[in-house]
């Protein structure tokens, strides 16, 4: 349940940066889709710098790594306005990695 939770104020802090990030750039008055795309771009990358301790400090990882995994699951709140499809994402993504993981490490 705590993992859940965690996922869930990740979302949060994802998608608040990443509307943040479009607003700033609709005060710019640039357009919609450079906006949306300036928004997707940044909350991505801040996502990846979030984790940067999670992946020991492995910048390269860290951002580029989860800069994709990311922008996918802002896709998906993006597509749906819905912040649990990108928290589903979100959970899906994870699971297949740590499950990856336990596998490599049972053999």
């Amino acid at each position: 349940v705590t993992d859940l939770i965690q996922l869930l104020g990740e979302e949060f802090l994802a998608i608040i940066s990443f509307l943040a990030f479009t607003q700033l750039a609709n005060h710019w008055n640039w357009s919609r889709k450079t906006a949306l795309v300036f928004g997707l771009v940044l909350s991505s990358i801040l996502f990846g710098v979030y984790h940067i301790s999670t992946y020991d400090y492995n910048v390269g990882y860290a951002i580029i790594g989860l800069f994709l995994g990311r922008m996918v699951m802002t896709i998906a709140f993006m597509r749906t306005k819905s912040i649990w499809a990108s928290f589903l994402v979100h959970y899906i993504y994870d699971f297949i990695g740590f499950y990856a993981a336990f596998v490599a490490l049972a053999h």
